[in-house]
């Protein structure tokens, strides 16, 4: 996660077990030091959280939460409220969207889900022009086709740098309120 990256320094016992010593015996805890700008209180832990998560192999579960709350909201991206979507559909590259909106006007629309970050965003916004023209190679239209949307959906606004490259190759970057999405259901 850049976030931490930048910020924070992996120390101790465990440190030197993981990296160094093999099956010998330290303590299991895991030690930290913040540097200028390390994230603090809820911000660490919900970096803490997505890092752990996506070290295991997986996306956070702040991802597949904010891909699901999309996918019940096509209205966020100006959509009937009736739009279809599929989670992680399969192109035959072998690259998958986040969300792919289908049969509703525009005709198609592609998601790409990142939690926030300005070199995530960056990589969403490709990932999202990407995305747009298999959606539209699929169904043998043309590259740049009105008839296929992108977005790029976070849970932080987009930056200046951002919203410029999203804005030269026409993708949707769209915000939405962490707090939102991730509060517990009844």
């Amino acid at each position: 996660m850049p976030s931490l990256r930048e910020t924070l320094v992996f120390k101790g016992g465990t440190a030197l077990k993981k990296c160094y010593f093999g099956d010998y015996r330290f303590s299991e805890d895991l030690d930290f030091s913040g540097l200028n700008g390390a994230p603090t209180g809820d911000a660490l832990a919900h970096a803490a959280r997505d890092a752990c998560t996506t070290a295991a192999g997986g996306r956070s579960e702040a991802h597949r939460r904010l891909k699901l709350y999309v996918a019940r909201t096509p209205e966020l991206l100006h959509m009937r409220s009736d739009a279809v979507s599929e989670l992680e559909q399969l192109f035959c590259t072998g690259d998958r969207v986040d969300l792919l909106f289908d049969n509703h006007r525009p005709l198609r629309a592609v998601v790409e889900v990142e939690l926030g970050g300005e070199q995530n965003l960056i990589v969403g916004v490709h990932q999202a022009i990407k995305y747009r023209s298999l959606a539209a190679a699929e169904r043998t239209m043309p590259l740049d086709t009105p008839q296929v949307r992108a977005f790029v959906i976070s849970y932080e606004e987009p930056t200046a740098g951002v919203s410029q490259l999203a804005r030269g190759y026409d993708v949707g970057v769209l915000s939405v309120d962490r707090e939102r999405v991730l509060a517990p259901t009844a």
